[in-house]
């Protein structure tokens, strides 16, 4: 058992790793494909994960590209033809962006190296990462071989500015423990769906709406996935592995016991999902490219930075299925804003809110230019909202009449208002705004149409990307303006299909 609280299901996962716009496009170089660079980063935003970033066409590529056309209900081409493009949303050409290495960066502390022994392994006092390039490759979902084709020049010190894929960077967690919270989108997922025919995890929303996607290894002819269904049972932050070699089918004879410390490199990766089929569960690994190209004792194993973003999404309780084949996936356009759920949503809320005819809240952009954004993954959690880019300054405006609720300055979100509509049934919330337009105040009656700021970066937006965070909440009983179920804007804005 790991310590009395993991338990000795983890010793028996997969080790054997048997192989079965800050840089434009036109500065390729050697080795690198920057068009399927800046798609691998683009998919990667999305939360639908190629696996590794690594500028070079493959198979995880093209399932997680067929994946995306298949979620956003577009005609499944594998190629970015124009409709996925402007799916993908006006940075799909953008494949990395400038990073400044930090002294927290290059202090580690690192293990110089790990040797490829499990018995070896659990000699070392840390299975850290081995250098500071191996470090910064796996935070920005990449491998060493890319860090270094990127940066030829680099010696990776701190204060150098070097290139880095543009995706979200993965957070290592702080401490070895059992994680005693849910994930903070947990109470959208229906289930963690894993596939045999494609290896992908896929985690879908009651409707079947998809909220992420990553490759997978997941199991092997001597130790094949289990077909059904589980639930997770708990959640363990850089696990120790417990090395049974009585377990495995192919352990090396001479080898015994161990206990192998906690780290990126530790062979279960920075994360545990335990579930309750025993001897099995989900989690990271120390060999990213294996991914999909490996064969694993039956457990389930994703890259450390797509298990740190599943992890979002689960707690003890979350349904897991295991099956020959992915679900069937239903796109945004083709689900209502808000589901029948147990948060008491109903299917009349889109049809309600798109014979309001709500006005885009951003002047002078056509409906055509929405891109649906409710699903994305941003800083480890789903969007559940509109990004609208404008220049700085363009005129953010009312959907439609009602009340101010809120003028509220806040970290992520900025500057940002709370509109009640005229019922009071629905909150709208328009973020990352430069200024407020004069004289907006706190209940403050409001027109259709009428000025409520301007289009800005502050918060967490990024100052080289103005635009406008929109978001529609269906309110509670208690009406505040603080919470709501969140709606999704995309489909309010788009005609309706059926006739």
């Amino acid at each position: 058992m790991l310590h009395g609280w993991l338990g000795a299901g983890v010793a028996t996962c997969a080790l054997a790793y048997v192989v079965v716009s800050a840089q434009p496009i036109s500065a390729a170089r050697p080795n690198i494909d920057y068009p399927t660079l800046a798609l691998q980063v683009a998919l990667d935003r999305a939360g639908i994960s190629p696996g590794l970033v690594d500028g070079r066409p493959g198979a995880r590529t093209n399932e997680a590209l067929a994946v995306f056309q298949r979620a956003r209900g577009l005609p499944e081409t594998n190629t970015l033809d124009p409709a996925s493009r402007d799916a993908l949303g006006p940075d799909t050409d953008k494949a990395t962006r400038p990073y400044t290495i930090t002294a927290e960066d290059v202090a580690g502390p690192f293990q110089k190296k790990i040797p490829d022994d499990l018995m070896s392994q659990g000699e070392l006092e840390t299975l850290a990462y081995t250098s500071i390039v191996e470090l910064l490759a796996e935070r920005f979902h990449t491998d060493e071989r890319l860090l270094r084709l990127l940066n030829p020049k680099a010696r990776f010190r701190e204060g150098e500015v070097i290139l880095v894929p543009d995706v979200e960077p993965m957070s290592v967690p702080a401490e070895s423990k059992r994680r005693g919270v849910a994930g903070q989108s947990a109470s959208r997922a229906d289930a963690v769906v894993v596939s045999r025919f494609p290896a992908l995890a896929m985690v879908v929303d009651t409707a079947g709406r998809l909220l992420f996607a990553a490759p997978v290894t997941s199991g092997s002819e001597h130790d094949p996935l289990p077909i059904g269904q589980w639930k997770v049972t708990d959640v363990y932050l850089l696990p120790v592995f417990h090395y049974n070699p009585a377990l495995f089918w192919d352990a090396d004879p001479s080898h015994a016991r161990t206990s192998i410390k906690p780290g990126p490199n530790n062979p279960v990766g920075v994360a545990w999902i335990d579930i309750d089929r025993e001897h099995y569960g989900l989690h990271g690994t120390p060999e990213p490219r294996a991914i999909g190209r490996s064969a694993s004792h039956g457990c389930v194993r994703l890259t450390n930075w797509d298990v740190v973003r599943l992890l979002e999404f689960v707690k003890p309780g979350t349904r897991v299925v295991f099956s020959e084949h992915p679900p069937d996936l239903r796109s945004a356009t083709d689900v209502s804003a808000v589901q029948a759920t147990k948060d008491g949503e109903t299917g009349d809320d889109l049809a309600e809110l798109r014979r309001r005819s709500l006005v885009v809240p951003v002047r002078d952009v056509p409906r055509s230019q929405l891109i649906s954004s409710f699903t994305q993954t941003r800083d480890g959690h789903v969007h559940e909202a509109l990004d609208i880019p404008a220049p700085r300054g363009t005129p953010v405006l009312a959907v439609e009449a009602g009340s101010i609720a809120k003028l509220f300055k806040s970290k992520p979100g900025g500057m940002t208002v709370y509109q009640f509509d005229p019922s009071r049934r629905y909150a709208y919330y328009y973020a990352h705004l430069d200024r407020y337009a004069p004289g907006l105040t706190e209940g403050k009656l409001v027109g259709r149409g009428d000025v409520l700021g301007y289009v800005g970066s502050t918060g967490n937006a990024s100052p080289a990307q103005p635009h406008l965070h929109f978001a529609i909440f269906r309110l509670g009983p208690g009406q505040r303006w603080w919470q709501g179920v969140a709606l999704d804007p995309y489909p309010v804005f788009m005609p309706s299909h059926d006739g």
